[in-house]
C-alpha cells in the first residue's frame, strides 16, 4: 500500500514527522499551515510537492490517507476528529487534547470510522527504555518504592512572545508540564501505572507578565502499593534540555536520561553480576548517532512510532504499541495535577 501523508502545522516539531515519513518510505503529499508562506518554505525545504491553503483542502483530497497534526494544543481534538470523520488516519502530537472529554471523543470517532489514531509518545519506542521497563516489570529491581523524574529546559522570552499560542492558557493548556514534561511524566506512568492520589504546585517565576501559564512545576504521586513518585520540571534552566528518571527498588536502583541519546547514568544492584549483565544489554541498544534527529532532544523515535502507525494502517500489524487510550491516561494525570493548584 502506497500511503500518502500530510503534515498539518509546519512548526518546530513538524520536521520530526517528515523524518519519520522518510525513514518509513512514506510519501508526504502535502503540508498545511495557518501561515501559507511558512508552509511554502517548509515544503521547499523538505521537497513536499503540494502546499494546501487550508485544512479543508487536505480533508477533501481523497488521495491522502493519513495526517500528522502538529498544531497548537487547543486545536488537536477538533482537527483530529474532523480528519477521522473524513476517513483519514491520524497521528497527533502530544498532548492528545486539553480535556478528557475531547480525548474520549477522538477515540470514539476513530473506532466509529475504523481509522487508526495514535498520539506521539516517542520515548516509549526507545529500546533502552523498553528493556529498562522489562527489567522493572520482571522484578529485577525488587519492589519499586520511589521514582524521581525531572526535566530542566531552557526557554526564552521570544519562545512565548513570537507564538500566537504558547503561554496562553486557553491554547496551550499550561506550559512546562503539559508541553515539555509530559514526555517524562508519560514514561513515569508507563513504569509505575496510574497514581491513586496526587498533589502539586506550579509557579511563574521567570516569565511573569509574559505568559499566563506555569514555568516551574513540582508534584508528588502516590500509588496503590503506597510507593511514591516525584515529578519536577522548569523552563527557567540554562540547560537546553535535561531529563532524568530515577527508579529505586528494594534490590537496586537505575537512573537514566529521558532525552537523546538515552543514557544509563547510574545502575546498582545487590547482585553485581545482574548489574553487569543488564548494563551490557542496555549499552548494546544505545543510540549510535548514525542518523541524528531533526531536533536533538526529541530523539529519533518518531521514526519507530510512525512506523508502528503506518504498519497498522497498511494492515501489517493489528494493533499499536502506543494506543490512544494510553495517551488518555497520561492526559488524565496531567489535568489532575493542574487541578491541584489552579
Amino acid at each position: 500500500m502506497n500511503i500518502k501523508h500530510a503534515i498539518i502545522g509546519c512548526g518546530h516539531i513538524a520536521p520530526s514527522h517528515v523524518d519519520g515519513c522518510i525513514h518509513n518510505n512514506i510519501t508526504i503529499a502535502a503540508c498545511c499551515d495557518l501561515d501559507i508562506e511558512k508552509a511554502k518554505k517548509f515544503a521547499d525545504t523538505h521537497k513536499i510537492a503540494s502546499v494546501a491553503n487550508s485544512f479543508e483542502e487536505v480533508l477533501a483530497n481523497s488521495s491522502i490517507d493519513s495526517v500528522s497534526i502538529c498544531t497548537d494544543h487547543k486545536s488537536h481534538a477538533d482537527l483530529a476528529i474532523r480528519a477521522l470523520e473524513s476517513g483519514k488516519n491520524v497521528i497527533v502530537e502530544k498532548p492528545m487534547a486539553l480535556s478528557v472529554q475531547d480525548a474520549e471523543r477522538m477515540i470514539a470517532t476513530a473506532k466509529m470510522h475504523h481509522n487508526v489514531l495514535t498520539v506521539i509518545s516517542q520515548h516509549r519506542y526507545n529500546r533502552v527504555i523498553m528493556e529498562i521497563k522489562k527489567a522493572i516489570d520482571s522484578g529485577t529491581f525488587g519492589a519499586i518504592t520511589m521514582v524521581n523524574a525531572t526535566l530542566n529546559s531552557q526557554k526564552n522570552k521570544e519562545y512565548y512572545t513570537n507564538s500566537y499560542w504558547k503561554g496562553k492558557l486557553d491554547k496551550e493548556g499550561g506550559s512546562t508540564l503539559i508541553n515539555q514534561a509530559i514526555h517524562t511524566l508519560d514514561l513515569l506512568l508507563w513504569i509505575k501505572g496510574l497514581p491513586v492520589d496526587v498533589g502539586a504546585f506550579g509557579s511563574n517565576l521567570k516569565f511573569k507578565g509574559i505568559i499566563e501559564t506555569e514555568d516551574t512545576f513540582a508534584s508528588i504521586m502516590k500509588f496503590a502499593d503506597e510507593s511514591l513518585a516525584i515529578l519536577s520540571t522548569t523552563n527557567t534552566s540554562i540547560d537546553i534540555w535535561d531529563s532524568k528518571i530515577e527508579v529505586i527498588g528494594t534490590k537496586g536502583t537505575i537512573t537514566f536520561s529521558a532525552d537523546y541519546p538515552v543514557k544509563v547514568i547510574h545502575l546498582i544492584h545487590e547482585d553485581p553480576e545482574v548489574a553487569k549483565t543488564l548494563g551490557e544489554l542496555l549499552e548494546s541498544y544505545a543510540d549510535k548517532f548514525t542518523e541524528p534527529p531533526p531536533v536533538s532532544y526529541y530523539g529519533t523515535k518518531h521514526r519507530e512510532q510512525m512506523g508502528d502507525f503506518f504498519n497498522v494502517v497498511c494492515g501489517k500489524s493489528k494493533s499499536l504499541f502506543m494506543e490512544p487510550e494510553d495517551a488518555l491516561k497520561t492526559l488524565t494525570v496531567v489535568l489532575k495535577l493542574y487541578q491541584c493548584y489552579r
